[in-house]
């Protein structure tokens, strides 16, 4: 995994959720369209790859209640420690192609704004194809080619070359 600002999500883990609040309703409308694009429905078993502070994971159990917690995959500890224990999120500690590889299967899997990370992304989706059940979904949340994005400068750097 190209993971390079590993410093720098270690030292925004504790204001993560808050720079993202920049519109109200950002991450809501953002949510609805993960939901409405996975065809989530309450027996789904979700992963949010890349998920950061669990914030859009979150949100998403507003909005619908899934029977299993939602697994939230980040290399991040100090992103993962920010998801409350008891909030019906499963955090673990991995990079996204190293939990491609572990055994387990999912009826949806999202990955927001993270593949820039991921040196080996052939690898990332041969595996994560292998995970879906029969007619499960994964869905690939891009950043445009380039926006005024000032806070993940490093990110939008690698996005732009790959």
């Amino acid at each position: 995994m190209n993971y390079p600002s590993k410093n720098h999500y270690t030292n925004i883990a504790n204001i993560y959720d808050n720079l993202w609040s920049y519109s109200p309703e950002y991450i809501k409308f953002t949510t609805q369209k993960i939901i409405e694009h996975l065809h989530l429905i309450s027996t789904d078993t979700l992963v949010d790859i890349g998920c950061g502070t669990g914030i859009y994971s979150k949100e998403i159990l507003k909005h619908i209640q899934l029977q299993q917690p939602i697994i939230c995959v980040d290399p991040s500890a100090e992103m993962l420690e920010k998801i409350p224990a008891n909030s019906r999120l499963n955090p673990i500690k991995m990079d996204g192609v190293r939990f491609s590889q572990e055994l387990g299967f999912y009826d949806k899997i999202f990955l927001k704004e993270a593949i820039h990370y991921i040196e080996e992304k052939f690898l990332l989706f041969q595996n994560l194809w292998q995970r879906l059940t029969p007619g499960g979904i994964f869905l690939l949340l891009l950043l445009p080619p380039t926006i005024e994005y000032p806070l993940f400068a490093k990110a939008l750097e690698l996005y732009e070359k790959k």
